[in-house]
C-alpha cells in the first residue's frame, strides 16, 4: 500500500474499470432515485459500497474450487469447511448457510420464539431487522471511551439491561461495523462472557470480521498472534455466526457455528430451521465448490502479513483524508468512516447528512459508498427512529481488490467537495422503505452541483 507496507501478493487478473462519464453520473442518479444500490456497477469507478464478497480470491482459493464435492448429503467440501472452523477458532459443530443474513433468519427465528430481548455493543442493519422481525427487542450498550477498542460492551449499561430487562441473548459484533468497524477487546469479551454467565444468558458472536478484529487484539498484546485472539475470542462465546463474504475472503457463503449440541432443543431447532430455509444440514444452500474456497480463505484471513496489509491500507486511506482536513472515526479493520455529521453541521440528522455526501462523492468521481447513519439505523417496531453512534460515511475497502492510486483518486474527490460542502443539501424521502429502508427507499432531487468534476 505504500514504501512501509508492500502488499503481500501480487496481482495475477485484472478487470477493467468502469469510467462513467459526468453526465452518466447525474443520469444514474435520477435513475435510481438517488439510491446508490439501484445504480449499476456498469457505472461505477470505484465500489465501496461494502466490503462483502467484494473482494478478490487467491489462487489457493480458486484450485480448491476446482475440486469441489457437489454431492447432496456428507460432501467432503463441507468437512473440509468444518475441519477449518474447528482448527481456528474451536467451534465443533459447523450449520453452512449460503450468505450471513440466512444465519442470522435462522438464529433469530429460533431465539425469537419467546419474544424477549437481544443486548449487543452494537447489533448491525441486517441483525437488528432479523431480531426485530423474530419479535425481539433491542438494546444496545457501546461504550465510546476507548480510541483504539471503540467496538467494546459498556459493561455498567450491560448489567442495567440485564437487571431490567428480559435478555435471552447478548450479541457482540467484531469489529463493530455500525462503530466505524472498531475492535473489541478481549479483555472486554472476558468480562462480558462473565456477565453474562451470571445471569444465565447466552453469548453468541457475529464473527464476520473476526481476524480484523484479531490483529487489533494482537497488536494490543492479548495473544501471540492473531489465530491465538481469534480461537480465545470464540472460546468465551456459546456460538457464533458468520458472513463469510467479510473475514472468509469469499463472494458468498457463511455458517452458524456451536460449541456442542448441549442445548438439544435450541440445536435441533436450529437444524430444522436450516433445512427448511436453506437445505441439508452438509451444504445449507452453498456449492461444494464454494465451501472449498471458504475453508482455505478463514485460513489466509489469520495471516499476519495479510492482517498487517489490510489494516495498513485503511489507515492509508484514513491519514490521506485527515491531512486534507476531512474528520474520520479512528480507523478501524475495513472501512474508513467519515464523520458527515461533524463535517456537515448545516445539517441535521434527520437531513441524513451521510447519504447526501454520497450522492456528491458519485456525482463528483463515480465512486459509490454507504451510509451508515440514521437512514441505515431505520426504524423500530414502534416506528421510531433507532439511535446510532454517528452520521458516518462508510468507505468499505473491498479486501486485496484496489491500490494506493485508487485512495489517491479517493483523496482527490472529497477535495473538490470540500470547495463547497456546505451547500450540500439535505437528503428527504420520495417513498420511505418499511425494512431496511436504506435498500429499497426513493428520494427527492439532489439539487448540488460541484465546482468540477473527476474521471479516471
Amino acid at each position: 500500500m505504500n514504501s512501509n507496507n508492500p502488499s503481500p501478493w501480487r496481482i495475477k487478473a485484472v478487470e477493467p474499470i468502469p469510467n462513467p462519464s459526468p453526465e452518466e453520473r447525474k443520469k444514474a442518479l435520477v435513475d435510481s432515485g438517488y439510491n446508490l444500490f439501484n445504480v449499476s456497477s456498469s457505472l461505477v469507478t470505484i465500489d465501496l459500497l461494502t466490503d462483502s464478497g467484494t473482494g478478490s480470491m487467491s489462487h489457493n482459493q480458486w484450485a480448491a474450487i476446482l475440486s469441489g464435492d457437489e454431492s447432496y448429503a456428507g460432501s467432503q467440501s463441507f468437512y473440509a469447511l468444518q475441519k477449518s472452523v474447528k482448527d481456528l477458532f474451536g467451534y465443533k459443530v459447523v450449520i453452512p448457510t449460503h450468505q450471513g443474513r440466512a444465519a442470522e433468519d435462522i438464529l433469530f427465528s429460533a431465539f425469537g420464539q419467546d419474544k424477549k430481548g437481544v443486548v449487543s455493543n452494537h447489533l448491525f442493519d441486517t441483525t437488528t431487522a432479523h431480531a426485530l422481525e423474530s419479535g425481539m427487542n433491542i438494546f444496545s450498550c457501546l461504550d465510546k471511551q476507548d480510541d483504539t477498542f471503540g467496538g467494546n460492551f459498556d459493561l455498567g449499561l450491560l448489567e442495567d439491561f440485564l437487571k431490567n430487562e428480559d435478555i435471552d441473548l447478548i450479541v457482540a459484533t467484531v469489529t463493530c461495523n455500525s462503530a466505524g468497524g472498531l475492535p473489541v477487546s478481549l479483555n472486554n469479551l472476558k468480562k462480558v462472557k462473565k456477565i453474562a454467565d451470571s445471569y444465565g444468558v447466552k453469548m453468541w458472536i457475529d464473527m464476520a470480521r473476526i481476524a480484523e478484529n484479531s490483529y487489533f487484539q494482537y497488536l494490543q498484546g492479548e495473544g501471540e498472534s492473531p489465530q491465538e485472539c481469534a480461537f480465545q475470542t470464540c472460546a468465551l462465546s456459546d456460538g457464533a455466526w458468520m458472513s463469510s463474504k467479510k473475514d472468509g475472503l469469499v463472494n458468498i457463503g457463511g455458517f452458524i457455528a456451536l460449541n456442542d449440541k448441549s442445548d438439544k432443543e435450541r440445536y435441533e431447532k436450529l437444524v430444522e430451521l436450516e433445512i427448511l430455509k436453506e437445505g441439508f444440514i452438509t451444504y445449507g444452500g452453498l456449492a461444494g465448490r464454494d465451501m472449498n474456497a471458504l475453508s482455505v480463505g478463514l485460513r489466509e484471513a489469520l495471516d499476519p502479513r495479510y492482517l498487517k496489509h489490510r489494516i495498513g491500507e485503511i489507515r492509508f486511506l484514513y491519514d490521506l483524508l485527515t491531512g486534507v482536513g476531512i474528520p474520520c472515526v479512528n480507523p478501524g479493520g475495513h472501512a474508513v468512516y467519515i464523520d458527515a455529521g461533524k463535517w456537515l453541521k448545516h445539517l441535521k440528522n434527520d437531513d441524513f447528512p451521510a447519504q447526501s455526501l454520497s450522492l456528491a462523492l458519485y456525482l463528483v468521481a463515480g465512486i459509490r459508498t454507504s451510509e451508515i447513519g440514521s437512514l441505515c439505523a431505520g426504524r423500530d417496531n414502534q416506528g421510531q427512529q433507532i439511535s446510532c453512534p454517528g452520521e458516518y460515511l462508510r468507505l468499505a475497502i473491498p479486501r486485496r481488490t484496489y491500490t494506493s492510486d485508487h485512495f489517491l483518486y479517493i483523496k482527490q474527490a472529497f477535495e473538490i467537495i470540500s470547495e463547497n460542502k456546505d451547500s450540500l443539501p439535505a437528503v428527504k424521502f420520495k417513498k420511505e422503505a418499511k425494512k431496511l429502508r436504506h435498500f429499497q427507499s426513493l428520494f427527492e432531487d439532489f439539487l448540488w452541483t460541484p465546482s468540477k468534476y473527476l474521471n479516471l
